[in-house]
């Protein structure tokens, strides 16, 4: 389709996790970069995104869930 990158966020991961793919110029998808961490992106645009604390948010809400069950 000629889309030059994607991202795969994972939020079911014990951490959640952060997967760029971008496309070589054989039209092949590579994984150009794979974190769990704070991490800056500039494909397709400038963005950083903090992963440690979207895990920290998560756990919270699922120990929220697990009371109120």
């Amino acid at each position: 389709m000629g889309i030059p990158s994607y991202w795969i966020i994972d939020p079911l991961a014990d951490r959640v996790t952060f997967t760029q793919f971008c496309l070589g110029t054989d039209g092949v998808y590579q994984s150009r970069l794979e974190t769990a961490e704070v991490v800056t992106v500039d494909r397709p645009w400038e963005v950083t995104l903090d992963l440690p604390a979207w895990t920290r948010k998560r756990d919270r809400i699922r120990e929220v869930a697990r009371r109120d069950s």
